[in-house]
């Protein structure tokens, strides 16, 4: 769920920046690969840091898949899924 709310609110920041910059035509890409690398790093850290916890890749896939479902929500509510954003 946490994972699910950064990429939304990162989306959101992204795609109302500037119109023509370069960040807010690629804002799914950079949002998949920054939350993935931020999910691989955290369980890499969670299993330093906490020696009792180690490290889980159904955790990882979990965050994934947060991400995923926020990507499917913000074309849905923002962009009027499947068939993307209209230009009158």
């Amino acid at each position: 769920a946490l994972f699910g709310l950064w990429a939304m609110s990162a989306l959101v920041a992204l795609r109302k920046g500037r119109a023509g910059h370069w960040s807010c035509r690629q804002a799914w890409p950079l949002v998949l690969i920054g939350g993935g690398m931020m999910a691989v790093l955290l369980e890499w850290a969670q299993g330093i840091v906490f020696l009792d916890r180690g490290r889980d890749v159904a955790d990882v896939l979990a965050d994934l898949f947060g991400l995923l479902a926020a990507g499917c929500a913000f074309r849905a509510l923002y962009l009027e899924w499947p068939m993307g954003k209209r230009i009158l």
